[in-house]
């Protein structure tokens, strides 16, 4: 029999509705109270104003687009893929699109057009909703694909106000927010009751445990049960007309748009849109607008420096040590009552699976309890549970697991056992049910809290005419608490091999960084070698270049 851990909370119950009759019931109490603040320009969007403009756009959008410059409307259950940074229209169109049923792709706004272009391929949206400053990353993505710039004009809407929109798009006549709102008329909300709750509302794109990236197909139901789950998990009461949070945690990713657009709907609470983390910024809108919890990835707390709030770190591993620097630091600049608490989770498990308890202290290696309605394995790998104290990989099950992977279902299976979800990541569990990351089995790179697939690096490396073979590991960073991408190259003139000086380390630096998003360029460097080590079935042995790696730093310390 297999050992199954429960939570240590009290079941939810998760009703079976549409996320956006969850956010807003009827006779909405916090109504009147903001629900989005821009962080630079002081804006306030209140809570009836968004519901009233997501109807609006969602009207627009199903009914309206076709009687502008013959645009296609969406339908129920069609697909838009939003490319765009933070900013105080994506919530909007978030919540328009759970209005009129619209599924979103939500794309990282750091693609390149290659990049963009395979998930415009993979996700098959009918509509690309994208930011003003993007736009010319979008048309040479769908140049890339041989879309007709003909069939462009009937798919792409500038996702900005008119007046953030350039003269020169508005002079080419491209449709905007505005026009797809001018008909002023409200729609009513799309229901999602009983068993239509398990129809898809959100695409997010991760690599799972190995390979390129995949749709994560998220419901209605997976978001409710989330939303709920960590409400019900001890971790800070918020209050709504009485909290703000904070954040520049992308919301194309799963911690970004959980933590800061739905769960502050669901709470009543106000949420600070920044388009990005820029330190003295971030300070600023916390000291400014009086921020309660703010939720970052590790990377940016030593940042924070200045404000009485919660922290909330995921996507990434918080050391102890960077997490008691950060709270030295606040209590230092004058705040009280710090507390920072780790959330462990995946894109599948839509956000959380564990989470520490607020105000608890007493485990800081620790990454939380189960929440409410989770369930967990630590599995060995031949299959059998790990004993009390043992490692194991995490299996999770539950309602938040999500639906599985866009139209690849071998994939899905692969991923899923007995409905629990196999993440890929090496956990302990103590006596008292707290959770310790300790390594990794999936082949991901965490970089800046982003998920950064070697396979995915390995085929642009491929494509370089001097490379015959290669495998890329993360490298680990103390300093940075980051994992750097670190490509190991087989060349194929072999004189040189084990010459760092070689002028085809940096020419293949610079076919990534030309090719893949900022965040997965070579910072962990390239290393020219003469065999990639492989197991007999040709499977690349990245724990053999983990060792390499470990070697050569600690022969670099040696010498100095």
């Amino acid at each position: 029999m297999p050992t199954i851990y429960s939570s240590p909370y009290p079941p939810t119950s998760i009703p079976r509705i549409s996320v956006f009759n969850f956010f807003f019931p009827n006779n909405d109490p916090h109504a009147n109270l903001p629900a989005f603040i821009d962080g630079i320009s002081g804006r306030v969007l209140t809570r009836a104003q968004l519901q009233r403009d997501a109807r609006v756009l969602a009207f627009g959008l199903r009914n309206s687009l076709e009687k502008l410059h013959g645009a296609l409307n969406v339908s129920r259950n069609g697909t838009i893929l939003v490319f765009s940074p933070n900013s105080m229209s994506y919530p909007l169109i978030i919540c328009a699109a759970l209005v009129g049923g619209i599924r979103l792709s939500l794309a990282s706004s750091a693609l390149m057009p290659p990049e963009l272009a395979y998930q415009i391929k993979d996700s098959e949206p009918s509509h690309i909703a994208v930011h003003p400053t993007l736009f010319p990353v979008l048309l040479k993505a769908l140049e890339i694909l041989g879309v007709e710039s003909k069939d462009f004009r009937r798919r792409i809407i500038l996702l900005a106000p008119p007046d953030e929109v350039p003269p020169e798009l508005n002079s080419q006549g491209w449709l905007s927010l505005g026009d797809a709102m001018k008909a002023n008329r409200q729609l009513q909300p799309e229901r999602f009751d009983r068993d239509e709750a398990d129809q898809t509302t959100l695409i997010l794109y991760s690599s799972g445990t190995t390979g390129l990236p995949k749709g994560v197909e998220l419901t209605h139901y997976n978001i409710v049960a989330q939303v709920l789950s960590m409400q019900n998990s001890k971790r800070y009461p918020d209050q709504a007309g009485v909290d703000v949070t904070i954040g520049t945690v992308p919301y194309f990713h799963v911690y970004g748009v959980l933590s800061l657009i739905h769960h502050p709907l669901a709470s009543g609470i106000a949420s600070v849109v920044l388009p990005k983390f820029e330190p003295a910024t971030f300070l600023s809108a916390i000291q400014k607008y009086h921020a309660t919890s703010a939720y970052c990835a590790p990377p940016s707390i030593a940042f924070i420096a200045n404000s009485p709030l919660i922290i909330l770190s995921a996507a990434a591993v918080l050391s102890t040590a960077i997490a008691q620097k950060a709270v030295l630091r606040l209590g230092a600049a004058g705040a009280k009552d710090v507390h920072i608490c780790e959330v462990y989770g995946l894109t599948e498990t839509t956000g959380g699976a564990t989470t520490t308890p607020y105000g608890y202290k007493d485990k800081p290696t620790s990454c939380g309890r189960l929440v409410a309605n989770a369930e967990a394995r630590l599995v060995r790998d031949d299959g059998t549970d790990s004993n009390e104290g043992e490692r194991g990989e995490l299996w999770i099950r539950g309602p938040c697991v999500m639906k599985g992977y866009l139209n690849k279902p071998h994939a899905t299976r692969e991923a899923m056992e007995d409905g629990f979800y196999k993440t890929g990541d090496i956990l302990v569990r103590d006596n008292e049910g707290f959770f310790y990351i300790v390594d990794r089995k999936k082949e991901l790179i965490k970089y800046q809290g982003y998920q950064v697939s070697p396979a995915e690096i390995e085929n642009v490396l491929f494509q370089h005419p001097d490379v015959e073979d290669c495998a890329v590991i993360g490298v680990s960073d103390p300093e940075t608490q980051n994992e750097l991408p670190r490509a190991y190259i087989v060349p194929r003139d072999r004189t040189l091999v084990g010459k760092p000086a070689s002028t085809l380390t940096p020419d293949i630096q610079q076919w990534v960084k030309d090719r893949l998003s900022p965040y997965k360029a070579l910072r962990g460097g390239v290393r020219l070698i003469a065999a990639v080590p492989k197991s007999p079935a040709g499977k690349v042995l990245r724990r053999e270049l983990q060792t390499l790696a470990r070697n050569e730093k600690m022969n670099a310390v040696a010498r100095l």
